[in-house]
């Protein structure tokens, strides 16, 4: 079973931040206790680089890291529901026995972006898809690792099959590491547009994340951050 269930865009956090605790928490103790007494079952959690907070400098969080998030800002209800569900997740192990894993997904992107995404790099689809140039309310100076959503899917799939029970993996592209600015800028010169930076809100913090553990498993990722953006801009693109 993969448990993918969760509002994952910044409208969600500060619109209903008890529906995002609600959907992880909740939804992942239903799910684990239909796993009770299922043979050979495997359960695996989709989580999320953000468990790891920010990182201070530019060193990749690898998967035995502990970073620092404020549990009192309202957007801390998405990384503190998936830190809980995670444990959650381990408990079950412990006490049932289930087949469990973690796969902390950095940041994905791709032609598969919801209607009502309000995250930075749908929206920077958006734009460019309807000829506009790409407007960004920071400087964009934020790094992050980002994952074309096929190669997410693969990832996911690998440690469905081949990881040992209670491993946890980081699902990152090392060859897609970029700050926010320099995806926006790839982005507008495949389209042909520009980036227009308009400075008016807050920013986040890195999120640089080491995929290393799942290579090792056998995951093969095959697309690298221009390549993905071609992808994810002519897929859409085309009628």
């Amino acid at each position: 079973m993969i448990h993918a269930a969760s509002p994952a865009h910044p409208d969600a956090f500060v619109i209903n931040p008890v529906g995002v605790m609600r959907t992880n928490l909740i939804g992942t103790i239903s799910l684990l206790n239909s796993m009770i007494g299922c043979a050979g079952g495997r359960f695996l959690f989709l989580s999320s680089g953000e468990v790891y907070g920010n990182n201070v400098g530019n060193i990749p969080f690898v998967e035995t890291d502990a970073g620092s998030v404020n549990c009192t800002a309202v957007r801390a209800c998405y990384p503190e529901a998936k830190r809980a569900s995670e444990t959650l997740c381990f408990a079950y192990n412990k006490q049932y026995g289930l087949h469990v894993n973690i796969a902390r997904l950095c940041f994905v992107y791709g032609p598969t972006i919801t209607a009502e995404s309000t995250r930075a790099d749908a929206q920077f689809l958006r734009f460019v898809l309807d000829g506009e140039n790409i407007i960004l309310h920071t400087a964009g100076t934020q790094r992050r690792t980002w994952c074309y959503v096929a190669d997410a899917v693969a990832g996911i799939l690998q440690i469905l099959l081949s990881a040992k029970s209670g491993e946890v993996y980081n699902v990152a592209h090392e060859n897609s590491v970029a700050t926010i600015f320099e995806y926006a800028t790839m982005l507008a010169n495949i389209a042909g547009v520009r980036v227009c930076v308009e400075e008016n809100v807050s920013v986040g913090g890195n999120s640089i994340l080491d995929g290393t553990k799942l290579i090792k498993l056998g995951w093969a990722p095959q697309y690298d951050l221009e390549t993905g953006l071609q992808h994810s801009y002519f897929i859409k693109k085309s009628p």
